[in-house]
């Protein structure tokens, strides 16, 4: 079994009984789909039960897990990538099973997001500039994106902040940077 999502969507992984679950994972950014050919906005959906699929992935990542280095183990993982997308990633399959009023609203708030994350967003202010009411939009936002459009914001937080940590920023500069209120709130 697969569970795929495309980059920058925001999910859980929580297993569906108490026995859990063991997983590989790869997570590989937008900018490195894209330069290597493979477009993906949304996958047909997120558990996907394609054994063969799961093994060509399965096969491509062992190596690279190994310490493998060089172009036969990452071209693996490429053609490995290309096959799920071709396989499973549709055009945006949000934009069929919502209206294009509430693919508008959702992105109108995204896009608000985005430039304002490192600032207080107030949802009532959100609302408004998308032109619906705080109770529509919550309900629209979690309906097409999955999560509220504050837990939307905290993961971009989060994404920004890690990006920093990894570049070598101090915590202290990150939290402000970020908008969180201070290094414990990060």
């Amino acid at each position: 079994t697969i569970l795929a999502f495309a980059p920058g969507e925001i999910h859980s992984a929580e297993p569906l009984s108490g026995a859990g679950f063991t997983y590989h994972m790869v997570y590989p950014s937008a900018e490195f789909l894209t330069s290597v050919g493979i477009r993906v906005n949304a996958f047909s959906q997120p558990v996907i039960d394609d054994p063969a699929t799961a093994l060509v992935l399965l096969r491509a990542h062992a190596p690279l897990m190994d310490g493998r280095q060089g172009a036969e183990p990452e071209s693996r993982m490429v053609q490995a990538l290309r096959t799920l997308a071709r396989r499973h990633g549709g055009g945006d399959d949000r934009a069929v099973a919502e209206g294009p009023a509430d693919l508008r609203v959702v992105e109108t708030a995204q896009s608000v997001i985005q430039e304002n994350h490192t600032r207080c967003v107030r949802l009532e202010a959100l609302a408004d500039q998308c032109g619906v009411s705080r109770s529509h939009l919550i309900r629209t936002f979690r309906r097409v994106v999955g999560v509220s459009p504050y837990a939307w914001l905290v993961q971009l937080r989060v994404n920004h902040a890690q990006s920093m940590l990894l570049s070598g920023a101090r915590l202290t500069e990150v939290a402000t940077a970020c908008g969180f209120s201070d290094q414990s709130h990060l």
